[in-house]
């Protein structure tokens, strides 16, 4: 497996934005290739499949990002990781983000593998769209917090593949983490009640976070009490739920 070669977009350091984990440090290793184009999507860079290279982002605004070459392979690209750690760490966690980093499985496994083989000190978190039961069943035992999308129709235009996020949600739910969810002003209780259900018999200990999408002018008072009434109804099924926007956007960080 350590040959297994992968495609990268980029290293780099930064808090967690989104979810159960948000406002902790972490260093961010971005997976290249996505075949989602959801309409809320902030790196569609990332969603070509085998770029020529990648960049690593050192935690030094004045540094100039180091361009290397694609594809690349575990062991080359984890002393990379324990040089951020040992240099500008300690971090809370180590995120694993795309990208869907799920569409490249076997390399990913092959990576997780070389970082626990070398003993990684931290947490190790999956960023997915959630709906590729195969990919994580490969890789869930070196997994220490999942943190997966249910993609609704009224935010990304297309029918929501829940049979692909209950068969995901049903082979995750041995690790710890959490389901979140962008909503946009259309976005229905109906459709809200159905994720709360599936989060409720697949993954019952995971937070369900209801994420407003970013840019919407949600401070207007129709939108507040939308985003109430989501809030309402998830809760009358799963007790768990949370609303977290982004902050990043709030910070003016990329």
């Amino acid at each position: 497996m350590s040959n297994v070669q992968g495609f990268l977009q980029e290293l780099f350091t930064s808090i967690q934005g989104e979810g159960t984990w948000i406002g902790h440090r972490q260093i961010f290793l971005r997976l290249a290739g996505c075949r989602e184009t959801c309409a809320f999507c902030d790196t569609p860079q990332s969603r070509p499949p085998r770029p020529k290279s990648w960049q690593v982002q050192f935690p030094n605004i004045a540094s100039v990002p180091l361009s290397m070459a694609n594809p690349v392979t575990a062991p080359e690209v984890v002393p990379l990781l324990w040089n951020f750690w040992l240099t500008y760490g300690p971090f809370h966690s180590l995120a694993i983000t795309g990208g869907e980093p799920l569409e490249q499985a076997d390399y990913l496994k092959a990576l997780l593998q070389e970082l626990r083989r070398q003993r990684w000190p931290s947490p190790i978190l999956l960023e997915t769209n959630g709906h590729l039961p195969l990919g994580i069943k490969k890789v869930k035992r070196h997994l220490d917090f999942i943190s997966a999308d249910i993609k609704l129709k009224s935010a990304c235009g297309k029918p929501t593949a829940w049979d692909q996020h209950e068969a995901f949600l049903r082979h995750a739910r041995s690790v710890d983490g959490c389901v979140k969810v962008v909503v946009v002003p259309k976005t229905s209780a109906v459709e809200i009640v159905q994720a709360a259900r599936l989060i409720r018999q697949c993954v019952p200990r995971w937070d369900f976070i209801i994420q407003p999408a970013t840019g919407v002018a949600w401070k207007k008072t129709p939108a507040r009490l939308q985003l109430e009434a989501l809030l309402q109804a998830a809760a009358h099924v799963h007790p768990a739920v949370r609303l977290i926007p982004q902050i990043h956007p709030m910070l003016g960080w990329a």
